[in-house]
């Protein structure tokens, strides 16, 4: 792979990888209030005291350590700590914010190296304008890594039972709740229990009812900031909308951003996992949920929600991430003459 190749790869990694981190800072604090409305509801089952959000700081918070060689790590370490250590600057008149602002970013080298997160030292490194080529040129393996430590974490906590009952809806939790206290009562079912039990979720009605139900939840349980910034145009303009309004489409189930009836849908993109065709081509990968998904397989499914929705009657906008960042004025526009305010 030729420099100028390399460079690109590795800025998409580090790109992908301050992405993920910012999305496990809101997975965890999501979790957190998770955690503990499961408890009150689960604590007969699990625990004796009442909890609180500082009992479960720690499930939440507690850094993430990497598999990459420490020697390296501590190599990049030693070249910030020679601009931003404490003593560096002793016996200077520096001003105090800057004199902060090293201090920072020393102390957060330091617990970088702790944690073996090369991504966050390198980060660091230049802020600082420290070239680190000479430690490792190629360092997409160590990127990867990082990449692979992040989405399972991710994954680890939207996959525990307090995560799925936060996000239950209202009409199911009892049902929820019993299968949950059954499920921690020591109690298991016989192999023919459990094979009637898969029996009966096979059946064309039980998978139809799986899908309805899961139509009926709101996916992603949060909204994006792009989605927040495109509601707050609308808002401004006094434009009524509903969010993640549930569509039918031919094989599946599909939650649209913002709906302004009778007939307009705005989708609001994010540029990395809808693949932004400005910035990807369609051999371009990433993985979602431990598997690998091209581009083009990304754009394909888009294309098929689209026009399931404007077979419905509906139009349809899409508003990428990178528009409302950097031209906001101009996107504005857009959308009010798509909906011809």
């Amino acid at each position: 792979m030729n420099d100028k190749l390399l460079k690109l790869k590795q800025k998409k990694l580090r790109q992908k990888v301050s992405y993920l981190r910012t999305e496990l800072e809101e997975t965890a604090l999501i979790f957190q209030d998770a955690i503990v409305e499961f408890e009150i509801e689960f604590g007969e089952f699990f625990r004796k005291k009442p909890p609180t959000k500082d009992t479960h700081k720690r499930i939440t918070t507690e850094p993430l350590e990497f598999n990459i060689p420490r020697e390296d790590v501590n190599i990049i370490f030693r070249k910030i700590a020679q601009k931003t250590h404490p003593d560096k600057f002793a016996h200077t008149n520096i001003p105090k914010k800057i004199l902060e602002e090293k201090i920072k970013l020393y102390k957060d080298a330091q617990n970088a190296v702790g944690n073996k997160d090369w991504a966050r030292v390198i980060e660091i490194a230049d802020e600082l304008n420290i070239k680190f080529d000479d430690v490792k040129k190629d360092d997409t393996i160590y990127l990867e890594e990082s990449i692979d430590g992040l989405t399972n974490k991710i994954e680890d906590l939207k996959s525990t039972y307090a995560w799925i009952w936060a996000n239950t809806n209202e009409e199911n939790k009892e049902e929820s709740k019993k299968k949950m206290s059954a499920a921690n009562t020591g109690k298991k079912d016989s192999e023919e229990t459990i094979k009637r039990k898969k029996r009966a979720q096979s059946t064309p009605e039980a998978i139809q009812r799986k899908s309805d139900s899961r139509a009926k939840q709101k996916f992603p349980f949060k909204d994006t900031k792009p989605e927040l910034l495109t509601h707050s145009i609308l808002e401004k303009h006094n434009i009524s909308f509903k969010k993640h309004k549930n569509f039918k489409l031919y094989k599946s189930h599909h939650q649209a951003d913002i709906v302004i009836e009778p007939n307009h849908v705005i989708e609001v993109f994010g540029d990395y996992w809808h693949f932004n065709p400005k910035k990807f081509d369609g051999e371009s990968t990433q993985k979602k949920r431990r598997k690998e998904i091209k581009a083009k397989d990304v754009w394909k499914r888009d294309k098929y929600v689209i026009d399931g929705m404007k077979e419905q009657g509906y139009k349809v906008l899409v508003v990428w991430e990178s528009e409302l960042k950097k031209e906001l004025q101009k996107t504005t526009q857009k959308i009010l003459k798509f909906i011809k305010v």
